[in-house]
């Protein structure tokens, strides 16, 4: 749930670990998506971008 206006966030994977040999998805809470949130992210996050 977002701190700020108590609105249910989606869970994202934004980083991973080696765990036996094989990658592991670590699972944190995205961004807001009530635009009248103060936390809410207008553009979502580009992770792992590339640049050419």
């Amino acid at each position: 749930m977002c701190p700020v206006c108590k609105h249910s966030l989606d869970m994202v994977a934004k980083k991973r670990h080696k765990t036996f040999g094989i990658f592991v998805p670590v699972w944190e809470p995205g961004p807001c998506q009530n635009p009248g949130c103060s936390e809410y992210l207008k553009e979502p996050e580009r992770v792992g971008a590339r640049k050419e």
